[in-house]
Formats: structure tokens, sequence, C-alpha cells
């Protein structure tokens, strides 16, 4: 979604930023708190039916937004959402108040009470004149604590209360960074953030748009500093230690005469006349309003009669009431064609997935369908990822939506992979059900794996013979994903056993590549060289000015004729065999190039992929590895699985 600036009389682009998306005008409205009162939530319910088309999201950041708004009406949803204060003087102003709160904030005993803290740092954000246009995604989270810890949620900052009491201090962390900068009291957290906002939006770079890169790039102590006078000490020694957070989804109590409820919406999709319930609910009983970034309303403050009520009415009203639920482990975009990115349809499919493969959903699986590849709805990995794309939807297993890259299937095809995957994970588990069952025999758990990744990886676009060698690089590494980056020449497979069953040489760039072979498949007792450890190679290495793999290289001679050559560790290697080859050295029958890193290993695979001379298998990009390297030698060297 693209935000818009548009002219429309009676309308202020500066108080409000609409979003253009499939189905109209998207409007957020960013509440205070985390908090609504009932005209506030009756008022938006009804001005999502008369102004937009009924539907509106709750988001993870604990926002609702108004879907289906068209442009004519943009300036009469402006008046409504300022009758009620939902309204900002401008849109800085409510891009600054993306401050994640604890829901149960002053409800739950143990939840620190951080609503004077919130309302000092809305106000101080908001009228700073030097922090410029902050990145739209940088948000600030102040945790209390307590049932329904913010631990998983991202934030830019973080203040972690360290007890309940409101004169414990705070924790301060920024970006991803695990281990705290130090604590502040209460009354110089205000300050704190302010500092460090102050410094991330005055010092960042154009391309660094959330505090973890920046922190990469500066340091803690750069952070520390600008704090020196306001930490209670300035050392590195406390680690973020997450409460432990519950589901929001169901009763919970404060006390013995007020109880909390929460009520949860499937994919985070609500309709007019649902909220209107919760209205209706939360005016019955005298009910609190608090939106969560779990895509649930808690109404609080209940007498426990009400309890009983609440979960009837709102059950048959199609939102989630209990914690078990199984649609509490899906999570889906609105996708096509209600987003102008998305490239498939989202929800629709995921309520067809957990109906068709519910043996899958124990209540820890979790499943997420993305209309595309940016995963604006889930930014951590769900155990079953599915990608659209093209109208066809890219499969993963413990990935995020870009890091799903196999090939697009239909969902047919999605259907039977997840069924195979289903009774393979069935059986493992129950062969692991007890220490004393697990898996003892070597060749049975070879087959187990074997199924595992069959069932769970896209291998259609490999042949046969290339499967083989592919299950046998994932095996290694331990990540079907890998599977989309494996690049395979089309003569690697028949080049590359022809040469090793008339007994060419395997050279190697490591010791590790060539401790992992394993001998008994090799189909004619081949020899297996690496030369790193041969008394030359140090000296070698100065002359010419390179790795001691490339200097180990040049000790090969003759045996690179015809040779399988594995290289499983250094980039270098790889652009050293292609500079041999431009000096005339004899070519070998395949390249087995699988260097791992940061610095050149992606760079080194393209050179060979591009160079055409020589047959090749790479995994494209910074991963590979010896694992990677002597796996594929051992498919190669035996058809035997």
């Amino acid at each position: 979604m693209n935000d818009i600036h548009i002219n429309i009389k009676g309308w202020c682009p500066g108080a409000l930023r609409p979003m253009e998306s499939g189905d109209g005008f998207i409007v957020r409205v960013r509440p205070r708190l985390a908090r609504l009162t009932l005209k506030q939530l009756l008022t938006i319910a009804d001005a999502a039916d008369a102004l937009g088309n009924g539907r509106l999201d709750l988001t993870r950041r604990g926002n609702l937004q108004i879907r289906g708004v068209p442009s004519a009406r943009l300036a009469p949803l402006q008046a409504e959402l300022d009758t009620i204060g939902l309204l900002d003087s401008s849109v800085t102003s409510e891009a600054r108040r993306n401050i994640l709160v604890s829901p149960l904030s002053g409800i739950d005993p143990a939840c620190r009470d951080i609503s004077t803290f919130a309302s000092a740092l809305e106000t101080t954000l908001e009228h700073a004149n030097d922090l410029g246009d902050l990145p739209a995604k940088f948000s600030i989270a102040i945790d209390g604590g307590g049932r329904l810890g913010l631990a998983a949620e991202e934030s830019d900052l973080r203040f972690v209360a360290q007890g309940g009491a409101h004169s414990a201090p705070y924790a301060i962390f920024a970006g991803d960074d695990p281990v705290a900068l130090g604590l502040c009291d209460t009354s110089h957290a205000t300050e704190v953030a302010l500092r460090l906002t102050r410094l991330f939006a005055q010092s960042r770079t154009g391309d660094e748009r959330r505090v973890r890169s920046f922190l990469r790039r500066v340091g803690r102590r750069t952070l520390i500093a600008a704090l020196n006078d306001l930490l209670q000490n300035n050392a590195a020694t406390h680690p973020h230690t997450p409460f432990s957070s519950q589901s929001p989804i169901g009763c919970g109590q404060a006390s013995e005469d007020a109880n909390w409820f929460g009520l949860g919406f499937p994919f985070g999709a609500a309709t007019a006349a649902q909220l209107r319930l919760v209205g209706s609910l939360a005016q019955r009983f005298a009910a609190g309003i608090r939106i969560t970034p779990w895509r649930a309303i808690i109404l609080t403050g209940l007498p426990a009669t009400a309890l009983a009520h609440i979960e009837t009415e709102s059950r048959t009203a199609g939102l989630i009431t209990d914690p078990a639920d199984i649609r509490n482990a899906l999570s889906a975009c609105s996708g096509s064609p209600a987003c102008n990115a998305a490239e498939a349809a989202t929800r629709s499919v995921a309520l067809d997935i957990m109906e068709k493969a519910r043996t899958l959903f124990d209540g820890n699986t979790t499943l997420h369908v993305a209309g595309c590849a940016k995963g604006c709805a889930r930014s951590e990995p769900a155990d079953i990822m599915l990608t659209g794309a093209d109208g066809l939807y890219r499969l993963g297993f413990n990935a995020t939506a870009a890091a799903v890259i196999g090939a697009p299937l239909p969902l047919s095809v999605i259907h039977e992979k997840l069924a195979a995957h289903g009774a393979a994970i069935h059986q493992e588990r129950k062969a692991m059900s007890n220490r004393q069952s697990y898996i003892k025999d070597g060749a049975a758990i070879y087959r187990r794996s074997f199924a595992i990744i069959r069932a769970e990886a896209s291998l259609d676009r490999f042949t046969r013979d290339e499967e083989k060698i592919a299950v046998r690089i994932i095996h290694a590494c331990g990540m079907v994903e890998v599977a989309g980056a494996i690049r395979f020449s089309p003569n690697l497979v028949a080049s590359a056993r022809a040469a090793l069953s008339a007994g060419a040489s395997i050279l190697c760039d490591s010791k590790m590549v060539a401790n992992g072979v394993t001998r008994a498949r090799l189909p004619a007792d081949n020899e297996v060289i690496c030369m790193l450890d041969h008394p030359d190679v140090a000296a070698l290495a100065t002359k010419i000015g390179n790795t001691r793999s490339s200097a180990a290289m040049e000790l090969w001679g003759e045996r690179l004729k015809g040779a399988v050559v594995a290289v499983g560790n250094a980039p270098t290697s790889l652009f050293h065999l292609l500079d041999m080859l431009d000096r005339g050295a004899p070519r070998p029958a395949a390249v087995l190039g699988f260097p791992v890193g940061f610095v050149g290993a992606a760079e080194s695979k393209d050179a060979l992929a591009r160079d055409g001379r020589l047959p090749f298998v790479i995994v494209e990009g910074r991963r590979g590895g010896s694992a990677m390297a002597a796996a594929a030698i051992n498919a190669l060297a035996s058809e035997k699985e």
C-alpha cells in the first residue's frame, strides 16, 4: 500500500494519511494508550459502515484501520474522527505516536501502570522540533510486564519495567540487542527516550530505517554515551528476560470483583457489526475497552456474572473466545483483491488449509499466508508459510514470507505436500514420544529424514538425479528453503558420475570437506585430496598473494584434469580455480561450488555459473559450507540413498 496525498475540498492532507488499496482507501485510527471510549468505538463502527465498506483491520501495532473509503468520503471521515478526539493535528504528530504499551497497564496486578510515562512521551515526541520525519515503522514499546508482556513485539526502543512499583526503574533496550543499555529512573524515562530518538533521527544514514541497523554501525557505546548522566549504571549487565506472555484471548482476573475478557478477530479482520457488538457488551457491563497488538480487543472491569454472556454472544458473532481455538494459529494479510500489492488470495486459503490439514495444527503450529513477499502482516517466521506469486503460492517451513524461494505451486500441490508433511511429522512424533523409543537405526533415520525433506521442500524443478543430490544438500544443512537456491548446470550429474566411475580424484579445498566424504560410497576407491597441510602452502600463499586455500590448489597439478572439485569453504578457491583455467590449467570434470560467507561467497558462485566452461552445482547466495559440499559428493558417488 502506498501513502498518497490528494487535494480534496474540506479535507486537510496534514491531518490524515490515507493509504490506497485494492478496495479503496484505508484510514488508520491510532488510539491513545491503547484505549477507546465507548463513544469512540461506536463512532468508528458507524463510520466504517457509512463512509467505508463496513470492514476494519486490527493491526500488529494496536491500531484500527477503516477499509474501503472512497476519496469523496475522506473529508467526512476526518470530521467524524475529529469529533471523538482521534484526529491528530498533523501527519507528523500521528506518526510519532507509534508507541506500543501494555494493554493491561493499571489492570493486571503484575503489570506496571505505564500510562503517565506513555502520555508524557507522546507529548514530548509530538512537540520535539528537531526530530524531522522519522521512518514510518520507527516505534517505542513500553512493557509493564504481567500476563501480556510485549517482549515478542518488534520495536526500535524498548522500556521494560523492572517491577510493578511505580518507583522501580526501567531497563532500556535498543533494536534487537538482547542486553540492556542500562537502567533509568522513572523520572528520567521520557528524556532517555527523547535522546535516543533524537540521536537516531539526526545521525542515521538514508538506508537506516530501523534502530537495529543504526546500532550495528555506531555501536552500543555511542548510545550509552548519549545517556551517561541519566543511567543508574552504564554497564551492559541486564539481559533481556522476557515476561511470560500468555494469550490475550479469554478471561482473566484483576481482583475478586474485576475481570477482563479478550476477544479475538480471525486474521485481525473485523466488521462494523462485530465492533458494535463489542460496544454493546461494553455498555451493558460498564467495561473499559483496550486494543491489543495481537488482533484482539479486551473488555476490562467486568463482574464475574458478565463473562458467560460475553463468551456466548461473541462466539456466536464469529469472534474468537477460546485461547485453544485453532484460528489463533492462523494469520494472513488482506491479500488479493483487497491489496494492490498482493499476488494471490490469502485468508480463504488459510481457512481452507486449516480444514484440510487439521492434523498439522496441534496448538503450537503456526500458518501464515502472505499475498506477496513483503510479509506486511507477519515479519517473524511461521511454521508453515505460503507466499503468493502470480496467483500461485511458494511453500516454506519455519520461514518468513521473503525467505520462501521455492517454485510457485498451485493449491492442489500445496495440499498434497502438506498432507505428506503431516504424515511424516505424525510418524516422527509417534517415534519420539519418549526417550526410550527414539530411533536408533542410522538407515531408518536417513529414510525418515529424506521423507520429511521431500514432503517439505520444493523439488519439482529438479530432474530425478538432481533431486537426490538436492535432498542430501538439504539434509546436511537442515534448511528445506535452501532448495530454491540450489542450481545445477544441465550436465553436472552425468559428468561428475562418469568421472567418479572412471576413478577420478576428488579435490577438496578444506579438510572438513575431505573428511565428510563417505569412502564406502565411492565407486572406484577414488583418491580424496586436500593439500592444505603440504609444507609448501604457506610460502606459496605469500608468493602469489592469496589465501592458503588458493595456494593449495596450485599443488593439484595434473590431478586437476578430469577431477571432481569440491569447494565448501573459501570463495577465493572458486575465483582462483577460474584464474588457473585462464592460465591453461587442466579442466576438471565437474565443480561443486559451496563456499560460505559474507565476503565473496555469492559472487564466486555467480562467477562459476557465468563462466560456462565447467559443469557445476552451487547454492546461490551466502549459504554453503563443507557439509553441503561433502553431501553433494556422497550423493553423486552412489545412487543409493
